[in-house]
């Protein structure tokens, strides 16, 4: 079986793309002092990160008007998805790139390509199963 991280780390290592740890900063400037300590690091990283969603939504303007206001025939808990036809997977099958390489099904784009005509009928139909089976439960 194809291991594609591993993959990945083989190219990065033979190009030399390989990220080096050394060239990451020893310390960082925290509450105007330089601090080495990786906890604490990224504890100030994990702080700064959880707190500022919430500090910048202070300083926006107040809406005028309520989210919902701005939606056409607002429905809660609602969410439907229409139904693909086999023309629609063909004009995708034939926008993709033109690859080797396989992703984590192993299928590179290349195969899709070249066999769409062959499966188009069982993938829209896979597709379209997919998205009823989805939102059932």
């Amino acid at each position: 079986m194809l291991d594609i991280k591993k993959t990945w780390q083989i190219l990065k290592k033979a190009t030399g793309k390989q990220s080096d740890i050394s060239s990451f900063p020893q310390s960082f400037k925290i509450d105007n002092e330089n601090v080495s300590n990786k906890m604490q690091i990224a504890e100030s990283f994990n702080i700064y990160f959880a707190t500022i969603g919430g500090s910048t939504s202070q300083k926006l303007p107040k809406l005028k008007k309520h989210y919902t206001g701005y939606l056409e025939n607002y429905v809660c808990n609602s969410m439907y998805l229409e139904s693909i036809d086999s023309s629609l997977v063909t004009d995708v099958g034939k926008k993709l790139k033109l690859k080797t390489s396989s992703g984590h099904d192993e299928i590179c784009t290349k195969v899709i390509k070249e066999s769409i005509v062959h499966i188009i009928q069982p993938l829209t139909n896979i597709i379209n199963l997919s998205l009823i089976h989805t939102f059932e439960n």
